[in-house]
């Protein structure tokens, strides 16, 4: 799943005043918008290595790739609508990234092949074998979004007066 930024999608007006900019004025919000990517992709890793989870404490009886373990391991998963998902393999938080598409899109989100579940654990929905659980969101990616909104458009800011003042 992929959350999109996207500079006011509500018009189209935004959209035809970013094409007629000087091109060094692009490629300064590109620039921002670069490391905008990069402090998010940061912030939601770093909350869900954040210890410790308060949830639900589980055994797990398989390891990475399938393996039975010889000896059960204690996890504590995530609380719902507090805390960033619990690292159990790493795949959701190895997949959490970005891109920047011209200088009216930064894609921030995670998810891939390899890991199915990043939908579910950010907007909750049923799940499981025969759709018996239900999971309650995590919002992972949108409170990574809201927290770093002052930091956005400082960077932003920043980087196209970069350019300006040259």
């Amino acid at each position: 799943m992929t959350f999109k930024l996207i500079i006011d999608p509500s018009t189209e007006k935004t959209f035809r005043d970013l094409t007629k900019l000087p091109q060094e004025v692009r490629r300064g919000i590109r620039r921002g918008a670069y490391l905008v990517g990069k402090e998010l992709v940061k912030s939601t890793v770093k909350d869900m290595n954040k210890k410790p989870k308060s949830g639900r404490t589980y055994r797990i009886y398989q390891g990475i790739g399938g393996r039975k373990l010889n000896k059960p391991r204690k996890h504590i998963a995530s609380a719902p609508l507090t805390e960033a998902p619990a690292v159990i393999t790493g795949g959701l938080r190895k997949s959490v990234n970005f891109k920047v598409r011209g200088a009216s899109r930064l894609e921030f989100g995670a998810g891939n092949d390899d890991v199915k579940y990043d939908r579910i654990l950010e907007v909750g929905g049923v799940t499981g074998r025969g759709k018996k659980s239900t999971i309650q969101g995590r919002f992972y990616l949108k409170k990574s979004i809201n927290r770093n909104r002052m930091l956005t458009k400082r960077t932003l800011g920043r980087e196209v007066n970069k350019i300006i003042k040259k």
